[in-house]
């Protein structure tokens, strides 16, 4: 958590600058990973000092049993078995730097995302009874330890869906030409080498898609339409789409509704204002308001 509250800090860098010329803003990006990343340095020394008798330990145990040897199915073993790793003399910054990214990838878009659903939740009392009832129903001992309780929370996964949908990125998925050029079906060219990204609230807040009133929260919009939150398409490109959609989107939206459904039993949620406090979007990243939520203890019957 550490980790991803100082890269957090880093990327804070002024949109403005990209407004200038879009050099300045990717420099100003360099200079503050280049000079101010000395606690993330520190961070990520301390991963290589855990990480290190472990490598070592494995492939010492490679080394002995050979074929034999069953490897542990993890982030580190995938790691070692990638193309060009050098395992007489494994690059533990590396290493250390790909794990710490993922947890970065993991740990923070999930906790942001719980953020998003529960100051929607907290500030739409009109869903409050509707929701509650369906956790009292397929979560009675507060004991989510089946995934098909989980699935059958199907108002739940509705809600979430729309609170991701209006509370995602602005501008991400960001890819590199690496053909000749990528020419679009106006004419419009880009060259070898170009950054390109996909302006996201175009497609989450399209009214073809979404109707005449796009920017309306309607927790329930995909109730009985066969489109659960796990699901990516055209008009949903939260977790992105294709091959490269995120893999781990099942495990984190079955994390997300677990802690809401047991939260929701628990406490009456609202914000301290009683409205949804607008998120805040830095470099079109989206990050929810800090306003305070309170959680009421639930009187039991």
């Amino acid at each position: 958590m550490n980790f991803s509250n100082e890269l957090y800090k880093l990327l804070k860098v002024p949109e403005s600058l990209g407004l200038i010329h879009p050099w300045i803003f990717q420099q100003s990006l360099i200079m503050r990973f280049r000079f101010g990343r000395c606690k993330i340095k520190k961070l990520q020394e301390i991963v290589i000092e855990k990480i290190k008798p472990e490598i070592e330990e494995r492939l010492r145990q490679e080394r002995k049993f050979g074929n034999n040897w069953k490897p542990p199915v993890d982030c580190i073993q995938y790691l070692l078995s990638q193309p060009g790793v050098d395992k007489e003399n494994p690059d533990y910054v590396w290493i250390s730097g790909y794990l710490l990214a993922i947890t970065f990838a993991s740990m923070s878009t999930t906790v942001s995302s719980t953020t998003n659903f529960l100051l929607d939740f907290a500030s739409r009392p009109e869903y409050w009874d509707d929701l509650l009832e369906e956790q009292e129903k397929f979560n009675p001992n507060d004991k989510l330890t089946d995934l098909d309780q989980i699935s059958k929370m199907e108002k739940l996964d509705s809600f979430l869906k729309e609170a991701l949908r209006l509370t995602g990125n602005v501008f991400s998925l960001i890819h590199r030409v690496t053909g000749s050029e990528l020419k679009f079906s106006n004419g419009y060219q880009l060259p070898r080498g170009s950054n390109v990204g996909i302006y996201l609230k175009n497609v989450h807040y399209d009214d073809e898609r979404y109707g005449p009133d796009p920017n309306k929260f309607d927790g329930y919009r995909y109730l009985g339409k066969e489109s659960p939150t796990s699901k990516v398409s055209r008009d949903f490109l939260h977790f992105g789409m294709g091959r490269h959609a995120c893999p781990g989107r099942i495990f984190a939206i079955n994390e997300i509704k677990m802690l809401s459904s047991i939260l929701i039993k628990k406490y009456k949620i609202t914000t301290k204002s009683k409205k949804r406090p607008p998120n805040f979007i830095i470099s079109g990243v989206s990050f929810p308001n800090p306003e305070p939520l309170i959680f009421e203890k639930r009187m039991k019957a």
